[in-house]
């Protein structure tokens, strides 16, 4: 049983291609629920999964469901586990795997038995689409946060330095060069550094070392969703040029944040968010017309998880799904994914599935 809050794709890969010992069609059961961070409904979750449970247990063969039971009865009767929730659950059991995911968006009640995880309600998650990053930076204090939907939680900086401070080596220079705040997050320096180019080059060995740590932790993390920065406009201008990160400009969250609360920097940094997300929109209609206009668009169910068996699909966007179409829905997206494909949530108005092609 693995328990996790990131929802990673690869647990799904090899859904649906059948039983390998049998030749059977597999069997997912997917149990998805809305839950509760805080506050006396947490218990309200277990009864809910419960309920749940004596649902998919009415779709499945009542002669061979233990594997069922033995999942997720335990998750039932422990109290601990649902003190600690985000906003959904997603319970994904099959004979041989169990997946528990604690999610960060809302789910409606629901229990599904079918030969694949029932993942069209989790079309944001899969996309991401609800992820970011906000560097907060100054030269006297960095942080790193992540934000999803409207949760956010800093984050280890890893590689990356906490302040100027940690990147001074020379104790005789370090005593004779001293900085100064200079306001609320501003920082200056004073010494014997002459016409200041020692202050600007420890200044911009800094920034680099920034720049170096967050591509390592990106890396190494495999880091989702786009980065924004806290910081000053003459400091993100600077750090967006040291970085080669020139989309930095548009995704500023503009002023020193040093010392505020996260939940503040959250509310400061909203409207840069929702105004990316606009812009991501747009793209994403764009891209969809540009395709339609090439004819290189599938909108029927069953020719887009045709299409995506074979590798075709390029971007596969998703809406509400009659339930007609879900299993076929579900497919799709597990071989959008297998073959590298992107799946997001759609920027239409419209329900079902829309798929743009390779080719």
């Amino acid at each position: 049983m693995l328990i996790v809050d990131d929802l990673d794709v690869q647990d799904f890969l090899s859904a649906g291609q059948g039983d390998e010992r049998s030749g059977s069609p597999e069997v997912w059961v997917s149990l998805l629920m809305p839950t509760h961070r805080s506050g006396p409904e947490t218990t309200s979750g277990a009864i809910m999964l419960k309920n749940l449970l004596r649902s998919a247990a009415q779709q499945t063969d009542e002669a061979d469901r233990d594997w069922l039971d033995q999942a997720v009865e335990p998750l039932i009767a422990d109290h601990q586990f649902w003190q600690f929730q985000g906003d959904g659950l997603a319970v994904f059991v099959s004979p041989n795997t169990t997946r528990i995911q604690r999610l960060s968006i809302p789910l409606a009640p629901e229990a599904r038995v079918a030969d694949t995880p029932h993942l069209v309600p989790l079309a944001p998650i899969l996309a991401r689409q609800r992820e970011a990053s906000i560097l907060q930076l100054s030269l006297g204090q960095v942080r790193l946060f992540k934000v999803t939907g409207e949760i956010i939680e800093e984050a280890e900086l890893g590689p990356i330095p906490a302040s100027i401070d940690e990147l001074t080596t020379d104790r005789d220079h370090q005593a004779q060069l001293q900085f100064t705040g200079q306001g609320k997050g501003g920082v200056s320096f004073h010494g014997h550094g002459g016409d200041g180019s020692i202050d600007e080059a420890r200044r911009d060995r800094f920034l680099r070392h920034v720049a170096r740590g967050l591509e390592e932790r990106e890396a190494a993390q495999r880091a989702h969703g786009p980065l924004f920065l806290a910081a000053t406009q003459d400091t993100a201008d600077l750090f967006a040029r040291l970085s080669g990160r020139p989309e930095l400009i548009r995704r500023l969250i503009s002023g020193s944040a040093d010392g505020v609360r996260p939940a503040d920097l959250l509310e400061r940094a909203r409207p840069v968010l929702d105004a990316f997300a606009e812009r991501r929109q747009a793209e994403h209609r764009e891209h969809l017309g540009q395709r339609r206009s090439q004819g290189r668009v599938l909108e029927a169910a069953s020719a887009v998880v045709e299409a995506a068996t074979h590798g075709r699909v390029e971007v596969l966007y998703v809406g509400p799904v009659d339930d007609e179409d879900i299993d076929r829905t579900n497919r799709a997206i597990i071989e959008t994914l297998r073959n590298s494909g992107e799946v997001l949530a759609s920027p239409e108005t419209g329900d079902g599935v829309v798929a743009t092609l390779r080719f």
